[in-house]
């Protein structure tokens, strides 16, 4: 009898051992896949709002005649990546990554607009985008929050030079 028991006892340890290892196997699979789905999807953020920022600069350099107060003005921007990037995070980031990214969307409202009736310069592209280059960089700072290994927030997302840095004054020799 006790050859029985210990037999059966042995049995049963290894099996909850068996269950209970890959309930913990699934669970840790989940958490990952759940993760890069949510990396992925702040990286595709960053790469729609990026694209929306370079072609918002390439409109602004059209010189595109100023519209007249009141004028509905279409933008010829395809508006659809970026919305699509948003809806995905929504679907799947944290509350405050979502907010985040809506904050960036916030920000492009205005600037589209204005760039759409012509009323920006070159002068004013700097101040525009340095706008939307602060939400993107907050968007990433609250993202890594969420993601990756605890740290100081960025200052900065790229090296390009301030708006004020002298590189942009420069003149042939």
């Amino acid at each position: 009898m006790s050859l029985f028991i210990t037999t059966v006892g042995a049995v049963l340890t290894t099996l909850v051992g068996v269950f209970v290892g890959g309930a913990l196997s699934h669970r840790l699979q989940q958490r990952q896949w759940s993760r890069d789905r949510r990396a992925d999807v702040c990286a595709l953020v960053l790469r729609e709002s990026s694209n929306v920022l370079v072609e918002l600069g390439r409109l602004n350099g059209q010189r595109i005649p100023p519209a007249e107060e009141g004028v509905c003005i279409p933008t010829p921007l395809d508006w659809r990546p970026w919305n699509e990037a948003l809806a995905m995070v929504a679907l799947i980031a944290d509350h405050e990554v979502v907010a985040a990214a809506q904050e960036i969307d916030v920000a492009f409202w205005p600037v589209g607009l204005q760039v759409a009736r012509g009323w920006t310069s070159d002068a004013d592209w700097f101040t525009l985008r340095e706008g939307i280059e602060a939400k993107r960089r907050e968007f990433v700072n609250i993202a890594r929050k969420h993601l990756a290994a605890p740290g100081p927030p960025l200052a900065r997302l790229t090296g390009r030079p301030s708006s004020d840095d002298q590189i942009w004054e420069l003149r042939r020799p």
